[in-house]
């Protein structure tokens, strides 16, 4: 879905995940629920705890990318199938190392793949034959994932459409929903999953892979963005933590195994703006989208001049300039929670004026329409989770930083892939 071009075969597939993302199912998930809070209080809040009890400095760039990794393909494919990069750091290290050696040379393999490939059967190989074996590495590791999230539906296969099977931790959601979309007998495919052609089981990994990657890499860099702001401001620090320490069931060790109700914590106004804000100024995929202009095209900004596209056009945009507009926000190069809470302490809406609304048009990390990112509230909702256990329990300040500036790619991490903070309980 991620990469294909024309409107209507992405509508068609985007129809057939968008229910499992959307954020009243997410927010009333009982499986993820339980996932999020084992992967919190089982993993990630002891480990940060010891971090700080030996005064340890730690790359969060790294932690950030394993939990979320954890939690994005715990949910998609189960948690027998899923990865325990919170635990494994060695394997954590491994993967994390092959798939970040990838990216600088995607764009001959997606904007020229025919010049590539000619070039390479004339002995001229654009990408290095370590990056081919790279991305064998990394297909090979994901499809060992979904191999296991399709096991895992013919476990129990008189069960696998009850309520009970569909709430347990095991039950691979994403997975099980194109399996059972992507085949003319949805019930054979919910039933006896290991009856799937070969092709097909191929197509849904396909699928599945870019909704993996796309889930860890893009959260586990705003969160880090958003770590290296706040261990600026000790002052808002602990703004926040006043703020989250209102929740029902503050998400501290002692809190364990519970957490608060996400709706709760979707509502706390400052971990909102912190949020929004991180994704402005710091969209973890700055780089352009591109869309096929319809028939009968015009682009252009309002109060300027229009230019008529013909149909069939690839155009693109991106988040980049979008949320530099110095017009819509001022100072765009501040990272400025507060442009996004009105007078009240609220979060800004359309009914705070014409420049809120303008902000919401501009805001663009997700994008937007029918192509807006199907994933966008799982996002928010891991990230908001991840932010309520650190700054629940902890202070963090920055030990090295060097590198931190945003790389100039499609997908743009810190530069020097890395940062290290330290965290003092509290």
């Amino acid at each position: 879905m991620f990469s294909t071009i024309a409107n209507k075969p992405h509508s068609i597939r985007k129809r057939i995940i968008s229910n499992i993302y959307s954020k009243s199912f997410l927010a009333s998930s009982p499986s993820l629920k339980v996932i999020t809070q084992h992967i919190l209080h089982d993993s990630f809040i002891p480990r940060l705890s010891t971090y700080a009890r030996c005064a340890t400095p730690v790359d969060i760039y790294a932690m950030f990318s394993g939990i979320t990794m954890d939690l994005v393909s715990s949910y998609m494919c189960g948690t027998d199938a899923a990865t325990d990069f919170s635990n494994d750091l060695q394997e954590r290290t491994r993967i994390l190392e092959v798939f970040n050696s990838r990216p600088s040379y995607l764009f001959y393999t997606q904007e020229v793949p025919l010049i590539t490939s000619i070039l390479r059967r004339l002995g001229i190989r654009l990408v290095p034959r370590r990056i081919d074996a790279a991305n064998a590495e990394i297909e090979a590791w994901a499809i060992k994932i979904f191999d296991a999230a399709r096991m895992s539906m013919s476990s129990s296969p008189n069960d696998t459409s009850t309520n009970s099977q569909r709430e347990s931790t095991s039950y691979p959601t994403v997975y099980a929903q194109l399996a059972a979309a992507m085949t003319k007998d949805p019930e054979k495919a919910t039933i006896d999953p290991l009856n799937q052609p070969p092709s097909q089981h191929l197509a849904i990994a396909s699928e599945c892979y870019d909704h993996l990657a796309a889930g860890f890499d893009t959260s586990g860099i705003t969160l880090t963005y958003l770590v290296h702001e706040l261990s600026q401001r000790p002052s808002l620090q602990k703004a926040l933590r006043k703020e989250l320490l209102t929740l029902p069931v503050s998400l501290t060790s002692a809190s364990a195994p519970e957490l608060s109700d996400y709706k709760t914590l979707d509502a706390l106004p400052l971990l909102q703006a912190i949020i929004q804000e991180t994704l402005r100024r710091h969209p973890a995929i700055p780089g352009p989208q591109p869309r096929v202009t319809p028939p009968g095209t015009t682009l252009g900004p309002p109060g300027h001049e229009f230019y008529d596209i013909p149909g069939g056009i690839r155009v693109s945009c991106q988040a980049y300039s979008l949320h530099r507009n110095e017009a819509v926000f001022p100072e765009p190069e501040a990272w400025k929670p507060e442009r996004w809470l009105n007078g009240k302490g609220e979060v800004v809406s359309a009914e705070d004026g014409e420049q809120a609304r303008e902000m919401g048009r501009w805001f663009w990390a997700f994008g937007s329409g029918g192509r807006m990112c199907v994933g966008s509230n799982l996002a928010i909702y891991q990230m908001k989770y991840i932010v309520a256990a650190i700054y629940s329990n902890f202070e963090t300040t920055i030990v090295d930083d060097t590198g931190i500036e945003q790389l100039d790619r499609y997908t743009a991490g810190p530069t020097g892939g890395k940062l290290i903070i330290r965290l003092k309980a509290v």
